[in-house]
């Protein structure tokens, strides 16, 4: 009968180390996607931010294109002092603030957006811990008898 209680209490031991050890291994790896997740949210808000700075540029030559095309046709005309000129080198000079505006926005948008996914990766990552360490403390709760009876037969007097 005393086998199968120290055997019981190994067992509770070994299952206890190991709730622990699988706590440890989960935080580890939480640990570790939240990391990578990290890095592939700013190599995506770099992408973003990369993308932005190609459409101002973008906005800018058009601007510019129709700037000289609206010169060059008002001098053909031979309009090119007259108000006309004036009138659609304004409306070209508009158009491009409006997209460049637009363009900022969405970019500061998006900035806000990779700002929430960080805090939805670390409260996950919280969220996480506090699953092990609850599954951790309800293994201790299950094995409390068999480790009590661990320390029962390591603590009493063995007979050879």
């Amino acid at each position: 009968m005393a086998v199968f209680s120290s055997l019981a209490a190994i067992a509770g031991a070994v299952g206890a180390a190991a709730s622990v050890a699988g706590t440890v291994v989960s935080y580890m790896g939480q640990k570790k996607a939240q990391a990578a997740q990290e890095r592939a949210e700013k190599v995506r808000e770099t992408q973003m931010n990369l993308e932005a700075t190609r459409q101002r540029r973008q906005v800018v030559r058009q601007a510019q294109i129709a700037r000289a095309t609206a010169v060059s046709n008002a001098a053909g005309q031979g309009a090119s002092e007259g108000s006309g000129l004036a009138g659609g080198l304004g409306q070209v000079q508009g158009q491009a603030g409006s997209s460049a505006v637009a363009i900022n926005q969405n970019q500061q948008l998006g900035q806000k957006m990779f700002g929430i996914n960080r805090d939805i990766s670390a409260g996950q990552s919280m969220a996480s811990l506090g699953q092990g360490i609850s599954s951790f403390g309800g293994a201790l709760i299950n094995s409390q008898e068999t480790l009590g009876r661990l320390g029962t037969y390591w603590g009493s007097p063995r007979t050879a």
